[in-house]
């Protein structure tokens, strides 16, 4: 019961194992904003869910699973800037998600855990983590990657440019105008390779990104679905606008590795093994 990007990275982070994580996610991009309105406190409040992840993903990942483990859950929405009906609409449409994937029973049980234990994947307590069930900040963005598609963008050049400047980023379809992130992202120091899930264009005609997560290359060549592998050359293209260059058996190796992929999504797969695993989540913590 999801638009086809959102099923499509439900179906990744359900081989990436971080299946709550998405649900989450998408469920707040399907409802109004969780935190409330003024733009300085939204900044302020959601800024303490972040945990140094630079992503705002995360960001909201953490509010929910703190909201949910909260004795009093509207005493906490007051104390933490954040919407209870907003956060009510996320909860039920995560459930349903997570209901049709027959994840939700999964999903209550290891919540119902983390009230004593540390996380299994990153090692830290309740609301200090984005995975929820597993996985880890950098397999949400990948499956964030995969479902989004072409809304990948890097970091352009700065040379000869002060440092005062906004920093801004050119998008995988090549725009004419760069784009920059948009002042409500909590993604304040930018990698050189951003996911991202909406873009504005102010009537001025700028650009700007919101809903943004901080990549690695091996994530925007593995998982976005614009790319092109020229191995003779030893080149790829992301998008219309993105040339990379790289040894030729890095390229066939990446492109196996983005063929299993895909082809395990195709085939809905439910385990790539656990060797497969491995390789995916080392290249995109790199």
């Amino acid at each position: 019961p999801c638009d086809a990007r959102s099923g499509k990275i439900l179906l990744a982070a359900r081989q990436l194992n971080c299946v709550h994580a998405a649900a989450v996610f998408i469920a707040s991009l399907d409802c109004k904003s969780i935190f409330l309105k003024d733009v300085q406190s939204e900044v302020f409040f959601r800024a303490q869910f972040v945990r140094g992840s630079a992503s705002d993903v995360v960001a909201v990942v953490n509010a929910y699973t703190e909201w949910k483990q909260a004795s009093s859950k509207y005493k906490w929405c007051q104390m933490n800037g954040v919407s209870m009906p907003a956060m009510q609409q996320v909860a039920g449409v995560t459930d349903d998600l997570l209901q049709v994937l027959g994840h939700r029973e999964d999903a209550e049980r290891n919540l119902s855990k983390f009230d004593t234990a540390h996380c299994s994947a990153c090692k830290t307590k309740v609301g200090m983590h984005s995975c929820v069930t597993g996985g880890s900040s950098e397999s949400i963005h990948a499956a964030i990657c995969a479902g989004m598609g072409r809304k990948v963008a890097y970091r352009a050049p700065t040379i000869g440019i002060s440092s005062s400047t906004k920093i801004s980023f050119v998008l995988s379809d090549k725009s004419s105008t760069y784009s920059s992130i948009h002042r409500s992202s909590l993604v304040t120091d930018p990698s050189d390779w951003i996911v991202f899930c909406d873009q504005m264009i102010s009537p001025s005609g700028a650009q700007t990104l919101s809903s943004v997560a901080n990549i690695n290359l091996c994530t925007a060549l593995l998982f976005s679905t614009w790319t092109k592998f020229y191995i003779g050359d030893g080149t790829v293209i992301i998008g219309n606008g993105i040339g990379v260059k790289l040894h030729p058996q890095t390229l066939v190796a990446l492109r196996k590795l983005k063929s299993y992929w895909e082809a395990s999504l195709i085939q809905d797969t439910t385990t790539l093994g656990e060797h497969f695993i491995q390789i995916i989540s080392q290249l995109i913590a790199m």
